[in-house]
């Protein structure tokens, strides 16, 4: 059996380099063989290389489009055992927690749908930051205060705000959890 890190998949040169700083971390703190697939625009598919008992786990942050259509789609009739996603609950805040600083700015992709937005917002709250988007409003300005990026690898949406880094590695206790806890 694997363990698969389901990512979006994005055409930023850098992507894949983040998830296998990701890949690398969970295996060490799981002793379990694990890959990385992709729902869209990056290769491997999932459906290429899930095998039935393997675990998926889909590396977002919001119940959004993704988390309840795509993943549904992608691991429909696989065999596989989904974990829940990333999410916004207190383990992803406190791999967040070291990032705050006064005037921070939690920045998140975004979403169509309003609820999702509102989660972030709530985890901003959490923190003590305010939240800016890369794709609605509020969104990100040069001119809000250091950022604290909800992004799991380097992206084009990430490259908006110079020197952002992505969480990586950092969220391997998360997702290591979710593998060993399913």
């Amino acid at each position: 059996m694997t363990d698969i890190l389901l990512a979006h998949g994005s055409r930023h040169p850098r992507a894949a380099e983040g998830l296998e700083e990701l890949r690398a971390a969970v295996t060490f703190r799981t002793g379990r063989p694990t890959r990385v697939a992709y729902l869209d625009l990056q290769q491997p598919l999932l459906a290429d290389v899930a095998r039935p008992g393997d675990t998926v786990v889909p590396l977002l942050f919001t119940d959004a489009f993704h988390t309840r259509h795509d993943v549904p789609a992608a691991t429909a009739g696989l065999g596989v055992r989904v974990t829940a996603p990333l999410g916004l609950g207190d383990d992803i805040a406190a791999v967040l927690r070291p990032r705050v600083q006064p005037g921070a700015v939690l920045y998140a992709v975004g979403s169509s749908m309003p609820g999702a937005n509102q989660d972030v917002a709530r985890l901003a709250a959490q923190l003590g930051t305010d939240v800016a988007f890369a794709t609605c409003s509020p969104r990100y300005s040069s001119g809000s205060g250091p950022v604290i990026p909800l992004f799991v690898t380097y992206g084009l949406l990430l490259d908006r705000v110079p020197g952002a880094q992505p969480l990586a590695a950092e969220l391997a206790p998360v997702v290591a959890h979710r593998i060993l806890h399913r």
